[in-house]
């Protein structure tokens, strides 16, 4: 399987803390959920609309918005970068895998 490396080095930190249990895969998901948004400062009200989200299907797919379209879509910078926001939500049990620089709004190219 062939990921960019910017994927495969964010993909470490969403390895399972037990290395005996397996990872979920994208591939093997039968029912794939999919949001998105910018995710800067990571906080309480993000992580529970995600596990909320998760409990919808058996992958939770997080598109995390590039930098530039989150400062034309509010008109400012965001504090963290597109990278740090990745990590933060890879960190979290039920995020499955993320999508950088997703669109502000997924099109049907992106659910296809």
């Amino acid at each position: 399987e062939s990921a960019p490396a910017t994927t495969q080095r964010l993909g470490q930190f969403a390895a399972p803390a037990d290395p005996r249990a397996s990872a979920r895969s994208l591939s093997n998901a039968k029912r794939v959920v999919y949001v998105s948004g910018d995710f800067d400062l990571l906080h309480a009200g993000h992580v529970e609309m995600l596990n909320r989200a998760a409990k919808h299907g058996d992958f939770l797919l997080v598109g995390v918005c590039s930098d530039e379209t989150v400062c034309q879509r509010t008109g400012s910078p965001p504090v963290l970068t597109l990278l740090e926001r990745a990590m933060a939500l890879l960190s979290l049990r039920c995020v499955g895998d993320v999508v950088l620089g997703a669109p502000w709004e997924a099109g049907r190219e992106l659910l296809a």
